[in-house]
């Protein structure tokens, strides 16, 4: 009788689920904690990787930091230098062969606001055409009668500046 009831008792363990029966080991609560000591020391491995890692990449780019803050400071200092009043006169007058414009010379151009109002149709054709006949040749009256007459050549350039032909 002994004999079919450990039958009995392994027929039924054979029908248990997979889990139960891997549960129910000797060696299971053993397993388990070995397995999960591997998992953290994977996870901490992994971690102090990557805490090296980003370590290393800041020591990177605090010195490349360090590098363009140096190149920014001589490039500042080469301005402020290269800037110099007395520098650029020298440059001017040693290279170029320009020379000192005296006091008397010197003149202050100021932009005048004459359109304050706008102006209606009769007044902006009074104003082109005061714009054109500025550019027009004066003539004499003898120099009209000897038929002395100058040649008008009047070119986009001279009008508008050198931008407009672009």
């Amino acid at each position: 009788m002994a004999r079919s009831v450990r039958k009995f008792s392994e027929t039924l363990d054979l029908r248990k689920l997979p889990m139960v029966r891997i549960r129910s080991h000797r060696y299971f609560p053993v397993a388990v904690v070995v397995v999960a000591f591997l998992v953290l020391a994977c996870l901490h491995i992994w971690q102090r990787v990557t805490v090296m890692t980003l370590v290393h990449e800041t020591a990177l780019l605090r010195e490349e930091n360090r590098k363009l803050v140096d190149a920014s400071s001589k490039v500042a200092d080469d301005v402020a230098a290269l800037s110099l009043a007395s520098r650029i006169e020298d440059y001017a007058t040693d290279s170029l062969g320009m020379i000192r414009v005296p006091a008397d010379r010197l003149f202050t151009l100021q932009q005048r606001d004459d359109e304050t109002e706008p102006l209606d149709e009769l007044a902006r054709v009074f104003s082109s055409i005061r714009r054109v006949a500025d550019y027009l040749p004066v003539v004499t009256e003898s120099q009209a009668n000897a038929s002395e007459v100058p040649r008008f050549m009047l070119e986009p350039d001279e009008l508008y500046g050198e931008d407009s032909a672009q």
